[in-house]
């Protein structure tokens, strides 16, 4: 339908695409508006800096009611070309499995995750080769979790992030 063609030709850009509820560091509630170009600002810088190649795939075990999860579960498919895999809950051990077998070159977790992956990547003998990066945030990372995550997982970098749900 030609009509509903030329309606997406002429969204304004730097209207609403994305409502985010957070309450921030002051503690109170608020929506969190992001627009078309925020949203793809975002992704173009992230996709640029985390080398992220279309078809990389995304282990996503945080919620996608946060934007952390909502980012790399849904936007990155559609703006830089890469798949998710959705996890319902952290298990650091599905996880290292999941990671695995559908050839994970992206996590992004908080720092608990890291821990629990590192220890579950020792214990079950693996290094996951594929993974090129894995975000750590959401919480302090102390600099020897980065080290140690970095000593096992060699084809990575591994990196601390801070972010939130005004500026990702």
């Amino acid at each position: 339908d030609t009509g509903a063609h030329r309606s997406l030709l002429a969204l304004d850009p730097d209207s609403v695409r994305l409502v985010m509820y957070t309450s921030g560091t002051t503690g109170r509630s608020k929506g969190v508006l992001h627009t078309h170009n925020t949203v793809h600002a975002l992704m173009r810088q992230l996709g640029r800096h985390w080398r992220v190649d279309p078809g990389d795939t995304f282990l996503v075990p945080s919620p996608i009611s946060h934007i952390g999860g909502s980012i790399y579960a849904f936007e990155a498919p559609l703006l830089l070309g890469s798949r998710a895999v959705l996890m319902e809950r952290w298990e650091a051990e599905a996880g290292l499995w999941l990671a695995e077998r559908e050839a994970c070159t992206h996590i992004c977790g908080a720092t608990p995750f890291l821990e629990q992956l590192i220890e579950a990547a020792q214990r079950l003998g693996t290094s996951l080769p594929s993974l090129k990066l894995f975000v750590c945030g959401g919480a302090s990372v102390p600099p020897e979790l980065i080290r140690r995550a970095a000593a096992h997982f060699t084809s990575a970098a591994i990196t601390r992030v801070y972010g939130s749900t005004e500026v990702p």
